[in-house]
């Protein structure tokens, strides 16, 4: 009888383990969108892992403008070999801007990816749909897609940080939004 008890007990922490392990990304979510709402640059900052989130934005860039200046059956230059240097040099402090506690601010507010100015306030969040317009779909016990409900939104990427906690650490980029 004794041994029924505690084989449910364990059963039933387990479970309640699990249940909160799976519940984790919403709650991260939630703190983050407070924060944001709060403009709380310290507390946005705790949740986003920055050098992967530029890193993400560089390898998105890049891509986006090597596809586009891929020669289409002409010769090709030979300064067209510069160009992914040159547009790196540009991109960096572009990039440094957008992912910035404003800058990442700014984005959840929006859906939207766009350069904050460190010197405007973001926009007050309040001006956003409520939280419901938000979807969030595990890709991977590891990694989470948020999304804001409406076309032409950035998808944000979460990943797991410990059993509990997430960090922002990509944002996936709309095709109409690339350069």
């Amino acid at each position: 009888m004794q041994r029924k008890h505690i084989i449910l007990g364990v059963a039933v922490a387990a479970g309640l383990l699990a249940l909160s392990s799976f519940a984790s990304p919403y709650w991260t979510l939630s703190r983050l969108r407070d924060a944001a709402a709060a403009h709380d640059a310290q507390a946005v900052s705790s949740h986003v892992d920055f050098p992967a989130l530029r890193d993400s934005f560089k390898v998105q860039l890049l891509a986006a403008v090597a596809e586009r200046a891929a020669p289409k059956g002409e010769a090709s230059s030979p300064f067209a070999s510069l160009a992914p240097a040159l547009i790196a040099a540009v991109a960096n402090p572009l990039i440094d801007a957008m992912v910035s506690p404003a800058g990442v601010t700014a984005m959840l507010a929006s859906g939207e990816v766009n350069v904050a100015r460190p010197s405007a306030p973001p926009p007050a969040f309040d001006k956003v749909k409520p939280k419901a317009d938000w979807s969030l779909h595990y890709r991977n016990w590891n990694q989470v897609a948020v999304t804001m409900d409406k076309p032409g939104a950035a998808g944000f990427i979460f990943r797991r940080d410990g059993l509990w906690s997430w960090k922002l650490a990509a944002v996936e980029l709309p095709r109409d939004a690339r350069p």
